[in-house]
């Protein structure tokens, strides 16, 4: 009996051995399965910190791209402002340096055109200097030889030396008026002077006196004083004729002579054509020819000598002549004085204007210069704006793309975090069972552990109890 009971005590603690062998069998998968469900947990609860890190991380970089971006968007608009302001600024330049341009181009026609003035103004200059010149000479040669005539008429030359004596002496003759030639007015026909000068003769050189008394002192200085020789004749005005009916149209006695011109010419006729000696004694009247023959109111005839040449009257005549074309050549010679210092003003006058506007050329030039600089910084300007932009617009776009980036991300890290949540319970409820399966293997391991102890106990009295 106490056989039997060990072999059974044997075989219950072979049986409740394989049953503790299967319980730490069980007992260790157990705790291998919630070791395991715990490092799930540990992992998901790493990832999960890492994830949030890794969302801190995206969302500040998320927010500093968004900074950039508007800062940069700042830059841009302000890049963008300044650039129309600047090209603004270019449109007002450009549009002045083309007015500029204009007023340069008519500033340079106008100058040209004020030195060609110029230039015209001084070849004609030169011109009126030249004739000028000439005429001034001419005016003084012809002054040159008035003078040497009217010393001739002063001097009486070509007179008789005693009429020449006696108006030398005039103040001596009081009573003495002059010779017959003094009488006889200017401004007559060439030809009536040269039929006065052949008709009266050496009457021209006759001195025309008040009266007899002075022609009886003149006797007395000729026949007491006078040594030269010749003849003297005598016109007392007491003695004139009475006034004539007619005399040759153009020649006219004038002042004191002017009765015994008039009483020497009547009647005279001046022929310009023909023969005066063709009709001599039907005529009865004095005539003059064409060639100088004389016939008196007697039928005398005086013919005249072949190429004389003129006389005191004709030389008078030319006298008169050069005192005109002096007076012309003189007044010429104003009127190109006159119109030389016109022009020298109208000269001056484009000199200071061409200077003006030489002066306001280069002022515009400058001025012109000046507009293109600033319009060429601002150029450079423009293009620096531009490359500034292009530059912020990289910027912009970069940032662009890492805020995408980094919000792609974050979504992505966000959705991530709501599966790690749900894995996390799920791995915590796992580990939980698992912990409280193990707990009660463990319990039940004790439990059996004790009893196989106990069966052991058992088991070794009843082997003793048999020996």
């Amino acid at each position: 009996q106490a056989r039997a009971g060990l072999e059974s005590l044997q075989a219950r603690c072979v049986a409740r051995g394989e049953e503790s062998d299967a319980l730490r069998a069980q007992l260790a998968a157990e705790r291998t399965a919630a070791e395991q469900a715990l490092e799930r947990a540990r992992a998901l609860a790493r990832e999960i910190a890492a994830l949030e890190g890794e969302r801190a991380a995206v969302e500040r970089r998320r927010r500093d791209a968004e900074t950039r971006l508007q800062h940069e968007a700042a830059h841009e608009a302000q890049l963008e402002a300044e650039l129309g302001r600047v090209g603004e600024q270019m449109e007002l330049w450009a549009g002045q340096a083309d007015e500029l341009a204009a007023r340069l181009d008519a500033a340079h026609d106008a100058e040209a055109t004020a030195r060609e003035e110029i230039r015209v103004h001084q070849a004609r200059e030169r011109e009126l200097r030249d004739a000028l010149r000439a005429a001034d000479d001419r005016a003084s040669r012809l002054a040159a030889q008035v003078q040497a005539r009217e010393a001739v008429e002063r001097g009486y030359e070509g007179f008789l030396p005693a009429v020449a004596a006696v108006m030398a002496q005039r103040a001596r003759f009081p009573g003495v008026h002059g010779p017959l030639a003094d009488f006889i007015a200017s401004g007559a026909a060439p030809a009536d002077v040269a039929a006065a000068e052949a008709f009266l003769g050496p009457l021209l050189q006759a001195l025309v006196v008040d009266d007899l008394a002075t022609a009886r002192v003149l006797r007395a200085w000729f026949r007491e004083e006078w040594t030269g020789g010749g003849s003297l004749l005598l016109l007392p005005l007491d003695a004139a004729p009475p006034a004539p009916a007619a005399a040759p149209a153009g020649l006219r006695g004038e002042r004191e002579g002017a009765a015994w011109v008039a009483a020497l010419l009547d009647g005279l006729v001046v022929l310009p054509e023909g023969d005066a000696l063709a009709d001599a004694a039907a005529a009865r009247r004095p005539r003059v020819g064409p060639d100088g023959d004389v016939v008196d109111a007697r039928g005398g005839v005086r013919l005249a000598e072949r190429g004389a040449v003129g006389g005191i009257l004709a030389r008078r005549e030319e006298l008169l002549r050069l005192r005109a074309e002096h007076a012309a050549a003189r007044a010429a010679c104003d009127a190109r004085l006159v119109e030389r210092d016109e022009l020298v003003e109208q000269l001056a006058a484009a000199e200071e204007r061409a200077r003006e506007l030489g002066e306001l050329r280069r002022t515009l030039a400058a001025e012109l210069n000046r507009v293109e600089g600033e319009n060429a910084a601002q150029a450079h300007r423009q293009g620096r704006l531009a490359r500034e932009r292009e530059e912020v617009q990289r910027v912009l776009a970069a940032a662009r793309q890492e805020a995408d980036t980094a919000a792609r991300r974050h979504a992505e890290v966000l959705q991530r975090l709501e599966q790690l949540a749900t894995s996390v319970g799920a791995a915590d409820e796992a580990a939980q069972q698992a912990r409280a399966r193990l707990a009660l293997l463990e319990a039940r391991w004790d439990e059996a552990r004790g009893e196989e102890t106990e069966l052991r106990v058992a088991l070794a009295r009843a082997e003793a109890e048999l020996r």
